[in-house]
């Protein structure tokens, strides 16, 4: 019982989380050919989203975008060439961060025609590592 009541605080984000994972960056693109229109290369929320969607069902404990916490009740929110996350701007590049079997993630993100792929043919620039730690901080501090 108190591991599923501690597994349910993680994916609300009300405890800190440390342990190995990934960081996913996306990118602008750095060439923008001539005459093309240039918002048709840059990062936008369903670039972010594709990737967070698919940490989840892999074993994901945890995911900051940018280093804000994600929760259930998080969203992500294109406002010109930003993003919002939970009310907060965020500039690419974005650093998505995972907590998780580094392996597992790392392979989820990388099956044929998955979320790679169809990131890499929207022309932005997709980076992942694996870490040895991360840490996610909780949503609120003790202070509020």
């Amino acid at each position: 019982l108190m591991d599923e009541v501690e597994k349910l605080r993680k994916m609300i984000g009300a405890v800190k989380v440390k342990g190995p994972g990934v960081e996913v960056t996306l990118e602008d693109s750095s060439y923008v050919p001539s005459g093309a229109n240039p918002n048709d290369y840059i990062v936008h929320e369903h670039h972010v989203q594709m990737v967070v969607a698919d940490l989840f069902p892999p074993g994901a404990d945890a995911v900051a975008v940018n280093g804000y916490r994600l929760s259930n009740h998080s969203y992500i929110h294109c406002v010109g060439p930003v993003i919002r996350i939970d009310g907060n701007t965020s500039y690419a590049p974005f650093v998505i961060s995972a907590i998780g079997d580094a392996d597992v993630l790392y392979e989820s993100l990388h099956l044929i025609g998955g979320v790679k792929d169809q990131i890499v043919s929207d022309y932005i620039d997709f980076r992942i590592q694996r870490r040895n730690e991360i840490v996610i901080e909780p949503l609120l501090s003790e202070g509020g």
